[in-house]
């Protein structure tokens, strides 16, 4: 895990970290996502910064997602120790 912090709308996130669901989730819903980058991505429709995740599918395989900044912070809620 890197030590590389980014703050959202007030909210600090560790790059690397572990972050449970905001909100209770449905049992096929992502449980856990692992936050990997944040970046501004080229070709999307607004050049807003994103949320590169990775996350255990149902079948407990990996695998990864964008999402908007707004959209990782409305999701994310507290830091887990592990998936």
């Amino acid at each position: 895990m890197t030590d590389q912090t980014v703050t959202i709308a007030g909210r600090t996130f560790r790059i690397g970290a572990w972050y449970g669901p905001a909100k209770p989730v449905a049992d096929n819903a992502m449980a856990h996502a692992k936050a990997r980058k944040f970046q501004t991505i080229v070709g999307w429709s607004t050049r807003r910064p994103k949320v590169s995740y990775v996350f255990k599918t149902d079948n407990g395989k990996w695998d990864t997602g964008r999402c908007s900044a707004a959209q990782w912070f409305q999701w994310a809620g507290e830091e887990v120790l592990d998936a």
